[in-house]
């Protein structure tokens, strides 16, 4: 989880243009266990940094689901206009279920690990 969080930040994550679109929608909180981490999360122990981004939420949504569709281990499980949520596997078989919404007014897109 951590090695893809750092790729997306790294790998210049960025577009273009305005930062207008649809509000974004709530990710679901993280549960008491742990493993998961979000950039919604109130403890700043779990909290992660959300994406920036320029552009619209389109191209944002199109650009993240492009790096998902590189990654080997990587499997985009639903999308929607501001949403993916995605898979990754382990070497050893653990799967992370991933979540992003995309807020196209923060320039931002949000995640969720577990």
């Amino acid at each position: 989880m951590w090695t893809f969080l750092i790729f997306l930040l790294l790998s210049g994550f960025s577009l273009l243009a305005s930062a207008a679109g649809p509000r974004e929608a709530d990710l679901p909180p993280c549960p008491a266990s742990p493993n998961c981490v979000s950039s919604r999360d109130p403890d700043p122990a779990r909290r992660v940094d959300p994406i920036p981004f320029r552009g619209t939420t389109e191209e944002a949504r199109e650009a993240l689901e492009a790096v998902l569709r590189s990654l080997h281990r990587a499997t985009i499980v639903a999308t929607s206009g501001i949403g993916i949520r995605a898979e990754f596997r382990s070497l050893l078989g653990f799967v992370d279920d991933v979540e992003f919404r995309i807020d196209g007014a923060a320039g931002v897109i949000h995640v969720r690990s577990a």
